[in-house]
């Protein structure tokens, strides 16, 4: 959770943490102990979508590492063709122009040539295997295009998972904190007369404030000398 959410999570949790010392402050049936119920029931929503979203988070990165280990095998199985292929070029002529390696680093742009790759070989395949090229160079390919395929599903996946969830912490949170603020504005009028209850709510209904990274001031100009 960012810096945000964290702040209105410490607000809900405590008020639910109040609310179990002080139970008599909140009696069943009233307004207080609606809007009490709405709040805690949002803060556990918030606490079920957060472990989503720290897994959807560390399941993404973890893709993203996968679908970089897959593509490099792609285009390592892809680099052994197109060498083969300009090997057979010397007396086929033409060959190499159907094996060259695709430009640029677009995930999609390498699946399309590979897949061009494979379609293209399978009708080469005997001359691919006299080049020294594995027996099973073509299954290697088909394998190895099915993984980065399969990475970058994965990846968006995860990635949905934490963007979903991310969502869903928010609306539960201003759900939350709209009780909160109801709830504040009743409890002062409550024990406007008791400096003590109010001192505890008002500590009870604060968010603790959670660091952000400090930016560093940019060094003065330069003055140009005399």
């Amino acid at each position: 959770m960012n810096n945000k959410q964290l702040e209105g999570h410490d607000r809900l949790s405590r008020l639910r943490d109040y609310s179990t010392v002080n139970p008599e402050d909140f009696p069943v049936n009233s307004r207080r102990h609606q809007l009490l119920t709405i709040a805690v029931t949002a803060l556990e929503e918030v606490d079920i979508q957060a472990a989503a979203q720290a897994v959807g988070l560390s399941t993404a990165r973890e893709s993203t590492i996968n679908k970089k280990a897959a593509r490099a095998a792609l285009r390592k199985s892809m680099e052994a063709i197109s060498r083969a292929a300009r090997t057979i070029d010397i007396e086929s002529s033409g060959i190499a122009e159907q094996f060259r390696l695709p430009h640029g680093d677009g995930d999609q742009v390498l699946l399309n040539v590979a897949r061009a790759f494979a379609t293209n070989a399978t009708l080469l395949e005997t001359q691919f295997v006299n080049s020294d090229l594995n027996a099973d160079f073509l299954t290697k390919l088909g394998t190895n295009i099915a993984r980065l395929q399969q990475m970058i599903s994965a990846k968006h996946q995860h990635t949905e998972t934490h963007v979903t969830a991310t969502a869903a912490i928010d609306a539960a949170l201003e759900r939350g904190l709209k009780a909160l603020r109801q709830l504040d504005l009743i409890m002062r009028n409550l024990f406007q007369d008791n400096e003590v209850k109010l001192k505890a709510w008002r500590s009870a209904s604060r968010a603790e404030r959670h660091a952000r990274k400090d930016v560093p001031e940019p060094p003065p100009p330069t003055q140009s000398a005399p």
